[in-house]
C-alpha cells in the first residue's frame, strides 16, 4: 500500500488560504508568486545560481548544512529570510520551488524545529516529512486550493486540459497534470516517464490515481522499466509529442487486468500517459486547442 494522504493537510491549506488572502492573490492568473513571496516577508536571492554552486558554497553559506548529497533546487535561508534557487531549472518549475521554501518558512511548525535543528541534526522522518509538507503548501497555493477546481470542472476530461491549466496557474506540466489527477472526481490516473533509454525502454518515475480510480480499480502495477511492449513506449520511440487515441491493458494491485484509453504527452523532460476507463468523461462545450513547439 502507499502511504496515506499528509496528516497535517487541512492545517496547510489553511495556512496557504491565508497568505493567498493577504496577498490578494485569488483569481490573479498565472498566481502571483512573488507577491505571495512579499507577503510572506521574503526576499529571493540575486545573483546566485544553486545550480552552478560547488559544495564548498554551501558549507560556508549555510551554517550547518553539511555535505549535500543530492542536486539542490531550492534552499531557504532561515535567519536572513532568503530563498536561493537553481537558475537552470525552468521558470514553471522555478516558481513551484519559491512556494515550496515559502511553505517551510510559514508553517509554524517548521519553523520553531528549525530553530533548535538544522540539515545535520534533524532526523531523516522528520526532514522527509517537512520536504512533503512544503510541496503539499507549493502546490496549494500555486493552484489557488479550490479555484483549480473550479477552472478544471470547466474543461473536458483529458491531457490536454491539464496542459491548459498549467499555463493558466503558472506551473510546469508535471505540477498541474499531478494536481488535476489528485483533485478530479473521475476515475483518472497518469505515469510519469522518464526519457526513453536505449530505444528500449523508459524508467517509470511515477504513478498518481485520483481517489475515485483507486476506489473502482485500487493502485495500478508498474514495472521499475517499461518496454516495447506498452504501446505508449512505441510513442516515445516514434517521437510523438501529442497522442489522444490509445488503448491498452494494464495490472492492478487487487483487481487484475483492466482495459483503458490513454492520452500521451512528452515535453522533452518526462513523458505522460493518461489514463482512464473508456467513456469516462467531463462534460464541456470548450475545445482546447494545443500548439505544438
Amino acid at each position: 500500500m502507499r502511504p496515506s494522504p499528509l496528516d497535517s493537510t487541512s492545517e496547510i491549506e489553511a495556512v496557504a488560504k491565508t497568505l493567498l488572502r493577504e496577498s490578494r492573490a485569488f483569481g490573479i492568473f498565472p498566481t502571483p508568486v512573488d507577491k505571495i513571496i512579499q507577503t510572506a516577508e521574503l526576499n529571493v536571492a540575486e545573483g546566485v545560481d544553486l545550480g552552478k554552486a560547488k559544495q564548498s558554497y554551501f558549507s560556508k553559506a549555510f551554517e550547518g548544512i553539511g555535505k549535500v548529497s543530492r542536486k539542490v533546487l531550492g534552499l531557504l535561508d532561515f535567519r536572513h529570510r532568503t530563498i536561493y534557487l537553481d537558475l537552470t531549472q525552468g521558470i514553471p518549475r522555478q516558481r513551484f520551488i519559491k512556494m515550496h521554501e515559502v511553505g517551510h518558512s510559514v508553517l509554524s511548525w517548521q519553523e520553531d524545529v528549525y530553530r533548535w535543528d538544522d540539515e545535520q541534526t534533524l532526523d531523516p522522518f522528520v526532514k522527509e516529512l517537512f520536504e512533503k509538507e512544503a510541496s503539499c503548501f507549493a502546490s496549494a497555493v500555486l493552484f489557488q486550493l479550490d479555484r483549480f477546481n473550479e477552472e478544471a470542472a470547466k474543461l473536458p476530461l483529458g491531457i490536454k486540459s491539464a496542459m491548459a491549466l498549467s499555463k493558466t496557474f503558472g506551473a510546469s506540466s508535471q505540477a498541474a497534470i499531478r494536481r488535476y489527477i489528485q483533485s478530479c472526481p473521475k476515475r483518472c490516473a497518469v505515469l510519469v516517464l522518464e526519457p526513453l533509454e536505449q530505444f528500449k525502454s523508459a524508467k517509470v518515475r511515477n504513478c498518481f490515481e485520483s481517489t475515485a480510480f483507486i476506489r473502482e480499480f485500487g493502485y495500478l502495477s508498474w514495472p521499475e522499466e517499461c518496454d516495447l511492449s506498452f504501446p505508449f513506449v512505441q510513442d516515445m520511440l516514434r517521437c510523438r509529442k501529442l497522442h489522444e487515441q490509445g488503448s491498452l491493458v494494464v495490472p492492478t494491485d487487487t483487481h487484475g487486468d483492466i482495459s483503458l484509453a490513454y492520452h500521451f504527452f512528452n515535453n522533452s523532460y518526462n513523458s505522460f500517459v493518461f489514463l482512464f476507463p473508456a467513456g469516462e468523461t467531463i462534460h464541456s462545450r470548450t475545445k482546447i486547442l494545443v500548439t505544438r513547439t
